[in-house]
């Protein structure tokens, strides 16, 4: 029989880090897309986990902050609450359609209290981090050796070449990603097009094959991410796709053979 065992719990590791950052019984606020139900499963599960560690959580868009000398303030029926923590599951990028009045823009300054996902990570979001790479003293060696060539658009001869992927600047969950003979060729025609046009908006990313997996529905294509907390490893994710690693590809769970105790 074979034990399995999952690759650790990201949840509880992160709730713990931010307890000896800030304290048992600090205020911590999650701050994501209220309106996706999906983003407020994630922000529930997490919260639930805060809780168990002594933290007091609360689940909240970020127009509902205002701000005081770079120390945000949770507005609610009764008076401020001020946060210890903030946690922030809302695309950086959205930020701009909040109302002015949330003062949204102090997430660009010097935030006074420590953070979960600060507006600075989005330096390293951007797919076009990679094309300023030789102009940093940091050589990133491991990055280097691990990511496909990147290029603006504008340097590949050719976007009809099947060597290369189109990838939106600041996309997620694999949407508007153009692989030519894999995209709808409807929707390749839309980001070819897009990418001529805006290219500061696009990377070109050097084609790779990818090894699927035969599971009992047939072959899907594996994605493996990593949870990293504090610079170390924390847990990982997985996700299977048919065709591409999108909104439509299932969450899977990442297992580990388990080491059987002696004598079993």
């Amino acid at each position: 029989m074979l034990f399995t065992t999952p690759l650790g719990n990201p949840a509880l590791a992160l709730a713990t880090a931010i307890r000896e950052s800030v304290g048992e019984g600090a205020h911590v606020a999650l701050a994501h897309a209220t309106a996706y139900t999906d983003d407020r499963q994630v922000m529930t599960y997490l919260a639930q986990h805060f809780q168990q560690v002594g933290l007091q959580t609360y689940l909240i868009s970020p127009a509902q902050l205002r701000w005081e000398g770079g120390c945000p303030l949770l507005l609610n029926h009764q008076s401020p609450t001020s946060i210890d923590f903030l946690y922030r599951f809302f695309p950086v990028e959205w930020l701009p359609n909040l109302p002015k009045a949330s003062g949204w823009q102090h997430l660009f300054g010097l935030v006074q209290i420590p953070q979960c996902n600060p507006t600075s990570a989005l330096i390293t979001q951007t797919k076009r981090f990679p094309l300023v790479w030789d102009a940093l003293k940091t050589q990133l060696p491991t990055w280097r050796s691990l990511l496909p060539e990147t290029r603006d658009s504008r340097q590949v001869r050719d976007l009809k070449d099947e060597a290369w992927v189109l990838k939106p600047t600041l996309g997620r969950i694999g949407e508007n990603i153009g692989i030519l003979g894999v995209t709808e060729k409807k929707d390749w025609l839309k980001i070819q097009q897009s990418a001529k046009q805006h290219p500061e908006k696009w990377v070109a990313q050097r084609r790779f094959e990818i090894i699927p997996l035969l599971t009992a529905e047939g072959y899907f294509y594996p994605c493996i991410g990593v949870y990293t907390i504090n610079g170390r490893a924390a847990g990982a994710y997985g996700r299977l796709g048919s065709r591409l690693i999108d909104a439509t590809a299932q969450d899977v769970a990442i297992l580990t053979q388990a080491q059987k105790a002696v004598g079993e």
